[in-house]
């Protein structure tokens, strides 16, 4: 019997201020996909989308208009030879941003949602 771990585990992950809060459209740059990597049994992995300026987004959340979405696609074999996938997508309101002393923001944790759209998995 194979070794029933997800591995092949490749993803990639996007992010981007946008206004419209009901946003449908989603792309996936499949050049930006990465990884070759094995989930242990329990074991969990965690991987970010990469800093955004302070000044970029003091300027984005000025008025308190904007959404934060991150969305991607995680590739992997199901430890039974066949490939899957999972999409997902993330919005935060800004208007739940709160400034902090070392000059970085943060969104509470009930500021973020499952967004409508760009979530899939087979």
């Amino acid at each position: 019997m194979g070794d029933c771990r997800p591995s092949n585990i490749e993803w990639a992950l996007h992010h981007e201020f946008y206004s419209d809060r009901h946003r449908q459209l989603f792309d996936i740059h499949h050049e930006q996909i990465v990884g070759n990597n094995i989930i242990p049994a329990g074991g969990e992995m965690r991987k970010g989308t990469g800093a955004v300026s302070i000044s970029d987004f003091s300027s984005k959340v000025e008025g308190c208009k904007q959404q934060f979405y991150v969305w991607g696609v995680i590739n992997y074999d199901d430890g039974f030879g066949v490939k899957r996938y999972t999409k997902f997508c993330h919005r935060y309101d800004c208007s739940g941003v709160t400034p902090q002393a070392d000059g970085t923001y943060t969104i509470a944790e009930k500021y973020g949602r499952h967004h409508e759209y760009g979530n899939d998995a087979d």
